[in-house]
């Protein structure tokens, strides 16, 4: 008998990923857009506005129980632009980390922070929108 060691079963019945797919989830968020009479560029534009609106709004969250809310309101209601804001909120935060790191692990003034975040969510605009119109 000449067995391979560590290979069990067949290696076709390995697992597969349990949620959509990003390029999934992006054409059902431009499915329920208004405005098909836009441009591509202009509904991938408006989508990824509203992306960026619902990471601000959820980063803008302080209260234990605001947060918990959110959460539920993402798992209760399937709307495709917050699951996508989740992932682009997890963007913001790799972002600000590797910027963190750059300045030396120091902080920065308030009025500094939030310069810095919109200049952060500026550049996630406009890559989501060029992500959007491609998909």
């Amino acid at each position: 008998m000449n067995s391979v060691r560590g290979i069990v079963g067949c290696p076709r019945a390995m697992a597969r990923p349990s949620g959509q797919s990003e390029r999934d989830l992006i054409r059902e968020a431009l499915a329920t857009m208004p405005g098909d009479d836009m441009s591509a560029r202009s509904r991938a534009r408006c989508m990824a506005r509203r992306v960026i609106a619902e990471v601000v709004a959820g980063d803008s969250l302080e209260d234990p129980v605001e947060v918990a809310l959110a959460a539920l309101r993402g798992v209760l209601v399937p709307d495709a632009v917050c699951r996508l804001s989740e992932r682009t909120a997890d963007d913001l935060a790799r972002e600000r980390l590797r910027r963190f790191e750059a300045r030396g692990c120091k902080q920065i003034p308030a009025d500094a922070w939030q310069a810095e975040t919109q200049t952060i969510l500026s550049t996630l605009e406009k890559r989501l929108s060029e992500k959007f119109r491609r998909a």
